[in-house]
């Protein structure tokens, strides 16, 4: 591809991965143009590093960002708008949205049209998402590190996506098959093991968290060390 570049076959190289590290090695390793990256609240949940370190490296260094998945593989099809003005709001230089009907690009449209959505919106928006309800950690700040961070790594396991609350059989179905999309269960599982909490500190830090998301904290707890673990969540 760099040969391809100086002879002036290519006008750039580009990159995307489902691994986040890749990023930072490949702009650091390789004279990337462009990087083709999710964005989504859901994403955002607990990939803070997108935004953190990614997409500031990109800036700093005048590579483009092309913000992808703004519904989250569809995950966000109840709200496509709000979720399309979200991502638009992470100022990306391209966002693109794979659409079926000529409704996905009328709400597309009217998306971008409307604006990116102001730091009131968004805050709002992250506590109205029906899709992000009352399971998925907005790592907020009220509950302690160690718990954010294990919410983090449920995440990785499965998007937490799979909450065992009541749905409706269409949403069961997507998000049993949209939860391994990223297939980072093994990493997650590893970097748990590594890290070695107490489970009983960390059941006994969230029983005192009120959160403001109405998130039952200590079942959440239990779920993840279950996911994580490789113990049957079936039994929470």
């Amino acid at each position: 591809m760099l040969k391809a570049k100086e002879e002036g076959l290519i006008g750039g190289i580009g990159l995307s991965s489902h691994s986040l590290p890749m990023y930072i090695e490949g702009m650091n390793a390789l004279p990337i143009d462009l990087i083709l990256i999710w964005c989504n609240c859901l994403e955002d949940m607990y990939l803070p590093e997108i935004h953190q370190a990614i997409f500031p490296f990109a800036r700093e260094h005048h590579i483009g960002i092309t913000a992808m998945k703004p519904l989250a593989d569809g995950f966000l099809y109840r709200s496509p708008r709000q979720a399309m003005r979200y991502a638009y709001s992470n100022q990306p230089d391209v966002l693109v949205c794979g659409m079926n009907t000529e409704k996905h690009v009328s709400d597309a449209v009217e998306s971008i049209c409307k604006g990116p959505m102001t730091d009131a919106e968004r805050e709002q928006w992250l506590t109205d998402a029906p899709e992000l309800g009352s399971y998925i950690c907005r790592q907020c700040g009220e509950c302690s590190g160690s718990l954010m961070e294990l919410f983090r790594l449920e995440g990785y396991a499965d998007r937490q996506m799979i909450d065992y609350l009541e749905h409706d059989p269409a949403d069961y179905a997507l998000r049993l098959r949209l939860s391994g999309w990223f297939a980072q269960k093994e990493y997650a599982a590893a970097v748990f093991r590594e890290i070695n909490w107490s489970a009983v500190k960390l059941l006994e830090d969230s029983e005192a968290v009120s959160c403001p998301y109405n998130i039952d904290v200590p079942r959440k707890v239990r779920l993840s060390l279950a996911k994580l673990s490789g113990e049957n969540p079936d039994i929470i």
